[in-house]
């Protein structure tokens, strides 16, 4: 179980640190279009960073779906490979027959991403404070047995 808690408590600090940091880049970005100032090279930071985002949050996915054989992971999991095989189906697709379907597509292909990545980021938290609690009150029993 402590494995399981640090895992959840390393995952939780990098994608909190990792979307701090993307949320900062696109208040970088609106602030650069507010301020009448080329916010072009402003605007890449969050996209590298989403990158990374989602890079650590399908390896943590599956670290703890093959170690703990975490359901809600797998789910997760299998929306992500659903998502890139939407994106491999979309280079598939003569954009210039389907212009109407492919312009809703693509606006479909660029919500995903961010749902996944808040999914799984409130998924996260949920089983860090699941077994932020089962520690806290194992420790309280240990004392109380101890103490008795």
């Amino acid at each position: 179980m402590n494995t399981k808690y640090r895992l959840l408590q390393v995952d939780y600090w990098i994608q909190t640190i990792l979307g701090g940091a993307i949320l900062a880049g696109c208040v970088a970005w609106v602030g650069a279009l507010l301020g009448h100032w080329n916010p072009s090279f402003v605007f890449y930071y969050p996209l590298y960073g989403s990158i990374f985002f989602g890079a650590a949050q399908v390896l943590s996915g599956l670290g703890l779906a093959i170690a703990y054989k975490d359901r809600k992971r797998m789910v997760y999991l299998l929306l992500v490979a659903a998502f890139f095989g939407l994106w491999l189906v979309s280079a598939e697709i003569p954009y210039y027959e389907y212009r109407t379907f492919m312009n809703v597509y693509m606006i479909v292909l660029c919500i995903i991403p961010p749902s996944l990545g808040i999914y799984y980021y409130v998924l996260t938290v949920n089983d860090f404070n699941v077994q932020k609690r089962r520690k806290i009150e194992n420790t309280l029993n240990q004392k109380q047995f101890l103490g008795a």
